[in-house]
């Protein structure tokens, strides 16, 4: 049998196909599951239910990537909102699953990344940004507004382009399309 085992998850049943014949309270889990966390470990542990094995037998970890919001702006939630979840991810998991490990971050990722966005926005062309940011920000709003038969101008794009020429960042870009589209999280 492999030591692990990769497969998208959408269910329960799926959790059951997943680690059928598994003892789980004899493995270590890690869920690396983006920002599917909550939903991800209520599925384990609805499967783990139906065996009859109690919340504390249970043992493992997941990638808690809520937080990453506020530092690197890739969130399906704004920063406040994936804050929370965050939070509540661990003081669940601290008052039920105390064998189950709930910050498990990507520390690497924090590190580079505030020490790249730290560098870029001392070295590059403020006014320079700020325009694109404004002339993108202008463009997103104007997209937003846009219907699917009325789209093809590519004015998103071209603004988009320029921000990113301009030196601007992911999650600052990412930022703005949140804000004129209304992100929310995925479904």
């Amino acid at each position: 049998m492999p030591s692990s085992r990769t497969m998208a998850v959408y269910s329960v049943r799926d959790m059951e196909r997943l680690f059928n014949g598994l003892d789980l309270r004899k493995i270590n889990v890690v869920h690396i599951t983006y920002y599917q966390v909550i939903p991800a470990l209520a599925q384990y542990i609805a499967y783990a239910e139906r065996l009859g094995i109690q919340l504390g037998e249970l043992r493992g970890n997941l990638m808690n990537w809520y937080h990453q919001s506020a530092y690197v702006g890739m969130s399906a939630f704004p920063p406040d909102q994936a804050l929370k979840l965050a939070v509540e991810l661990v003081s669940f998991c601290t008052k039920n699953m105390p064998r189950w490990n709930t910050t498990n971050f990507f520390c690497y990722g924090i590190e580079e990344a505030i020490e790249r966005v730290r560098e870029l926005r001392a070295t590059r062309d403020s006014a320079r940004f700020e325009r694109a940011m404004n002339d993108f920000e202008v463009a997103a709003k104007s997209f937003a507004k846009q219907k699917v038969s009325e789209l093809g101008d590519d004015n998103l794009m071209l603004a988009a382009i320029e921000a990113a020429r301009a030196d601007a960042t992911t999650g600052e870009m990412m930022g703005v399309l949140k804000s004129a589209l209304t992100w929310g999280p995925p479904h």
